[in-house]
């Protein structure tokens, strides 16, 4: 079985939720003996092949994306930027025609489809509702409309060429067979994952002071983490004009990655910004809690995940926890406008959580993907 994931980021280093979900669902079925090739954009830190182990590749394609380089939120989205690809598919042929399923990353190259032979296995890793995501993403309501439009009609077009469209939840699969009136049999949940066992360096006291002087002066510290997209920028907007100043001498609040890019300016003395991207273990002991403020998107939120696997309570909004139902029991959730009062209440974490977070191991969920792509081929077969 040979698997082609066309994806429109570079996967590596994979430290955003898209990029974390592509590796590692590419890595755990390539490790059960799927042959697995990750064809990306070209990167100026990715210009060559790479070979993972022997049956993951990653393969830069030597197409000029200078548009999502340089007009970023300027004002489109990236997605509406990289979906502007002409000629693209032509640098593909040869490869489609050696792999036996062909999976899309999200939307942006949803016009492909119409170059895949018929006989071809074709899946849709609908990492959100890209036609919702995009109504939050651009910078203006004229650029939103124009990429609503545009992604819009790439994921139509993905919905009914699809053999299987896997989903991050079952409220987005929902939402996509309602959208584009598809059966909701199409649709399987493969949700977003965590390593529970991984060992990553964390800060320690003398480093933290060092790198943040004042943090540690809060006996109260919470975290946010995320990659600089419109739902992020949103929340940490909320923390920094709203949230931080309520409750300023009792905590203090870290922003870890990206997010935190446009708010660089801030000098608040509770606000602290940590802006590369990665997850939030580092500082996991130095920080007595988790803020999930997230109120627009779509999919759902891996750093919910990241928060609860690094033992830290959080508090989230409802809509935060899409898609973690099972887990809402053991987080604080609340309205942006009681996020305030929370921070106040005793904070728990309920060790339980770690066997809860089981199922979702990435290695537990590539095993069930693998079982999905071996029964599409057997019904392909028998066709």
């Amino acid at each position: 079985m040979k698997l082609l994931i066309i994806t429109p980021y570079c996967i590596v280093p994979a430290v955003t939720g898209g990029q974390i979900r592509v590796f590692e669902l590419a890595r755990s079925v390539s490790q059960l003996g799927i042959r697995t090739t990750i064809a990306m954009p070209l990167t100026f830190n990715q210009i060559s092949h790479v070979t993972i182990h022997s049956n993951l590749l990653l393969r830069p394609v030597p197409y000029p994306f200078i548009l999502p380089l340089l007009f970023t939120d300027k004002p489109f989205s990236y997605n509406f930027l990289i979906s502007l690809h002409p000629g693209y598919a032509k640098l593909l042929k040869k490869w489609i025609k050696t792999h036996d399923i062909i999976q899309f990353e999200g939307a942006s190259f949803g016009d492909l489809t119409d170059t895949i032979p018929k006989d071809k296995i074709v899946v849709y890793d609908a990492h959100n509702v890209e036609f919702d995501y995009e109504s939050g993403e651009g910078r203006s309501k004229w650029a939103r409309s124009i990429a609503k439009k545009r992604i819009g009609s790439f994921e139509q077009k993905l919905v009914q060429r699809a053999n299987q469209i896997l989903t991050c939840s079952e409220r987005d699969s929902e939402r996509l067979a309602e959208r584009y009136k598809k059966p909701l049999e199409k649709c399987c949940i493969v949700p977003n994952g965590i390593h529970l066992n991984k060992q990553s360096q964390q800060f320690n006291t003398k480093q933290m002071i060092k790198k943040f002087p004042g943090f540690l002066n809060f006996k109260k510290r919470a975290i946010f983490s995320g990659s600089n997209v419109a739902h992020n920028r949103v929340a940490v907007k909320f923390i920094v004009e709203d949230l931080a100043p309520k409750v300023q001498k009792e905590w203090a609040f870290l922003i870890r990655g990206p997010c935190g890019n446009p708010f660089k300016n801030q000098k608040v003395k509770n606000l602290f910004f940590d802006r590369t991207p990665g997850n939030v273990t580092p500082f996991a002991d130095v920080c007595t809690a988790a803020v999930n403020p997230i109120t627009q998107g779509s999919g759902t939120s891996l750093k919910v995940l990241d928060f609860l696997a690094s033992g830290l309570p959080v508090i989230s909004t409802n809509f935060g926890m899409r898609g973690f139902e099972d887990l809402k029991k053991y987080v604080t959730i609340a309205n942006l406008n009681q996020f305030g009062e929370a921070l106040k209440n005793p904070l728990t974490y309920h060790p339980i959580i770690k066997k809860k977070l089981a199922k979702y191991e990435w290695t537990s969920i590539g095993k069930n993907l693998y079982n999905i792509y071996s029964s599409i081929m057997k019904s392909n077969f028998r066709k």
